[in-house]
């Protein structure tokens, strides 16, 4: 989690079919001899959280301010809808041309709902990347380990894992892009053998688990369903004219 978002997940080695092809995620051989992966993003994660701090004020809006913003619009669900397109749409919907959009606003919304909007519309399209993966790979994925900048915001973790209904794991490893790419190079180099019994996972280090609430689960899955999937249709600049 930082700028950009990336999901990520591995399977068995498998004959890739249209099922795959259809889903918007991207596939590829994984470090591990005899596995794949597959991933999505969202290109504008984190970076739709710095946008938003720079157009709350004439100076950017702190981090610590924008905790208390959030925590101002209580625990329910905001009912405004942010479709983070600020450079385009990845997985599982490739649309290089779509924009972004805020849709729902009254007069009672203020700065404190639309920050945590952001970070709703945010959870929301990285829910369509897991919806995605469990439809094409027939798998239910429940349990996130989450690495990244974006991780020391305890609330968009929450939000995330009340829109998914996935328990995520915080890992305490600072710089996990720098340890795994550490661990290619001594696969490279022959200190590490290959082969998914050999090879050393990076361990979660559970500093912190993330527990989805049913309830808040329930209302999330109901605006997912009934409103972000739908109104995301009408901006896509793929679809085909009416009539």
């Amino acid at each position: 989690m930082g700028t950009a978002e990336t999901m990520m997940g591995f399977l068995s080695e498998k004959k890739l079919t249209d099922k795959e092809l259809n889903s918007g995620l991207s596939y590829g051989l994984h470090v591990v001899e005899g596995q794949y992966y597959w991933l999505g993003g969202l290109s504008a994660s984190g970076g739709s959280v710095e946008w938003l701090r720079s157009v709350l004020g004439e100076e950017p809006v702190s981090y610590e301010d924008m905790s208390q913003l959030v925590r101002q619009a209580g625990q329910r669900p905001t009912g405004i809808l942010y479709f983070p397109y600020l450079v385009g749409s990845g997985a599982p919907w490739p649309d290089a041309n779509i924009r972004g959009a805020l849709i729902g606003l009254d007069r009672q919304h203020g700065r404190a709902e639309i920050a945590k909007a952001v970070l709703e519309g945010t959870a929301y399209q990285m829910e369509a990347i897991r919806e995605a993966a469990e439809l094409a790979n027939g798998t239910q994925p429940r349990s996130v380990i989450s690495v990244g900048g974006g991780t020391r915001n305890m609330d968009w973790m929450q939000i995330k894992s009340d829109v998914s209904n996935c328990t995520f794991a915080i890992s305490s490893v600072s710089e996990a892009a720098l340890v795994g790419a550490a661990r290619l190079a001594a696969m490279g180099c022959g200190f590490v053998l290959g082969g998914p019994h050999s090879f050393p996972k990076m361990q979660a280090h559970e500093e912190k688990i993330i527990v989805p609430s049913v309830v808040r689960h329930a209302e999330y899955h109901r605006i997912y369903e009934t409103q972000f999937k739908p109104l995301r249709s009408v901006l896509s600049t793929n679809r085909r004219p009416l009539g």
